[in-house]
């Protein structure tokens, strides 16, 4: 059975930030909410002046503010950039099928979006042309493009 109060988050965090190098009670806390910390920052970003972007998972649900109260009693200059449960648990009703039942599907229960315009410069470029000799030509990420982050293994991708 899933649980329903696992939670995928989007921080924003000094590059330079090790998990080892976090205060003990701080990683101890941490751990008791049976934290997935990441050991590198979130696939396909790179660091932005000095910050990067990591995806934790918890299997406790935080509010924003619960995570922000953590991050600044510990002096910590962490944001909160998105969250979403780690499993489709919002339940959508699609329609009625011929006996007039509902159809029901599930999806994922979003507490806050991420905002485009931020994670925009995160993000790596875009991989336009390779040829066999390696020659790779790329291009940064616009306004214009579909950006998808990839989140765990067995969640969807977030769409921006």
């Amino acid at each position: 059975m899933i649980n329903p109060n696992c939670t995928d988050y989007i921080l924003e965090i000094p590059a330079t930030t090790k998990f080892d190098n976090l205060a003990a009670d701080l990683r101890l806390y941490i751990n008791s909410m049976g934290c997935e910390w990441p050991v590198s920052p979130a696939i396909n970003t790179h660091a932005v002046n000095g910050k990067m972007l990591i995806q934790p998972r918890l299997q406790v649900f935080l509010l924003q503010f619960q995570l922000e109260t953590l991050f600044n009693a510990y002096n910590l200059d962490w944001k909160v950039l998105f969250i979403r449960s780690a499993y489709k648990i919002k339940k959508i009703i699609k329609g009625k099928d011929s006996f007039g039942n509902d159809i029901i599907d599930y999806d994922y229960e979003i507490t806050k979006a991420a905002d485009r315009n931020y994670l925009l410069p995160y993000i790596d470029d875009i991989i336009v042309s390779a040829d066999i000799n390696g020659n790779i030509v790329t291009r940064p990420m616009t306004m214009a493009d579909t950006i998808y982050l990839s989140m765990y293994a067995g969640t969807d991708v977030i769409i921006l």
